[in-house]
């Protein structure tokens, strides 16, 4: 045996999405698509399909899946991110971004596909667009919490004004 402390798989599973995204970045998809299965793999056994982490790694897998043009794989898999992130009943920014994030790559790649969104049910049994009704609802209900921290209303200035 030995008296070196076992790593915890929840950390590993990170450290290995964090460098799927660093191949993904460089272009290196099967090492990118090989380190983000793992990685979801682990995070699904150790915290679940419904955990933001599992989540993060789900969505790196997906953006390497698109990059490969495997399409049809990759929606599945952001349908799922986007899905998941729903069903957390947390009220935290880092899931509200995650949910967003899913919601944009999976609105990207059905654009570009030239696809149209098909209603798919949610966890709580409604169907919208996406499959996740409650995040369009969450914006307009307060579109503010969803700016970008440096966004500011477009105003005027004054000196700039052309002279007449």
């Amino acid at each position: 045996m030995s008296d070196k402390p076992r790593r915890d798989p929840v950390d590993a599973a990170c450290l290995m999405n964090e460098r799927a995204r660093e191949a993904l970045a460089a272009a290196n998809l099967p090492r990118a698509e090989r380190l983000a299965r793992r990685a979801v793999a682990v995070m699904a056994r150790d915290v679940g399909e419904r955990h933001s982490d599992h989540v993060a790694a789900l969505l790196t897998l997906a953006s390497t899946l698109e990059m490969r043009g495997d399409l049809a794989v990759a929606e599945e898999a952001f349908r799922r991110a986007a899905a998941a992130m729903e069903a957390i009943a947390v009220d935290h920014p880092a899931v509200h971004l995650l949910l967003v994030q899913s919601l944009i790559a999976l609105g990207n790649l059905l654009r570009v596909a030239g696809a149209t969104p098909k209603p798919a049910p949610s966890s709580s049994g409604r169907s919208g667009g996406t499959g996740t009704p409650a995040a369009s609802e969450a914006v307009s209900q307060n579109p503010r919490r969803f700016r970008s921290p440096g966004w500011r209303a477009m105003k005027p200035n004054p000196s700039k004004e052309r002279r007449q």
